[in-house]
């Protein structure tokens, strides 16, 4: 008996760890796909990990706190909150008829790089250095 409540109160810790890691990458904005190749692992097996198919859960919180430069139990809390980002986001509205021009299309891709970069580079300035 005592092993069947241990078992499910580390099904309960696993659910919890994973709710509040999709959680946090969702309101961060993080890519999933970045977060892999931080922790030198195959996109599959992150989500797998995310999707309950692998049985380290605790191990993989751990390591992927780590990487975030969070505390080991960052992800285990029971109150678990993100932060509400708190830069409002604004909103351009085009109307449906308009579209860019040869240049500014050009000028566009070129934004959307540069923020990329800047995306990328501010995600590895915050990984804890060894």
């Amino acid at each position: 008996m005592e092993r069947i409540r241990c078992t499910e109160e580390k099904q309960n810790l696993n659910k919890r760890i994973i709710d509040n890691i999709i959680s946090y990458i969702e309101n961060e904005g993080l890519r999933k796909s970045r977060l892999a190749k931080r922790m030198q692992m195959p996109l599959q097996n992150f989500d797998d990990y995310l999707n309950h198919r692998n049985k380290n859960i605790v191990n993989f919180s751990v390591e992927l706190a780590g990487v975030l430069g969070k505390d080991s139990h960052f992800f285990m809390h029971k109150h678990f909150q993100t932060k509400e980002k708190s830069t409002p986001i604004r909103m351009i509205d085009f109307p449906a008829e308009t579209s860019l021009r040869s240049k500014g299309n050009k000028d566009f891709d070129q934004l959307l790089r540069v923020c990329h970069l800047i995306d990328v580079y501010h995600t590895e300035e915050s990984k804890p250095r060894t």
